[in-house]
């Protein structure tokens, strides 16, 4: 059995963060960036972010696709292994 992961793609994220709201909504069922398993974090000055993924991430349990990846614009999040 193979393990089911997500992967970012740094090279197509502009960091819209519209992984986080989906992510948000589907933990909460409201729009709460600070409730979301994602994180990004951009730096305005120099134009450098981070994306992370923490320990909450359950892959959407109960959709039929994690939702980060259902609504991410530029394909820069990934589902990797598994049938997820």
């Amino acid at each position: 059995m193979s393990t089911v992961s997500i992967r970012h793609v740094m090279q197509k994220c502009y960091a819209c963060r519209t992984c986080e709201l989906a992510c948000s909504y589907h933990h909460t069922g409201s729009f709460q960036p600070s409730k979301s398993s994602i994180s990004v974090e951009r730096d305005h000055i120099n134009g450098e972010w981070k994306w992370s993924l923490d320990d909450s991430c359950d892959l959407c349990e109960n959709e039929a696709e994690p939702l980060c990846v259902k609504y991410c614009f530029y394909d820069a999040i990934v589902i990797e292994g598994g049938d997820k």
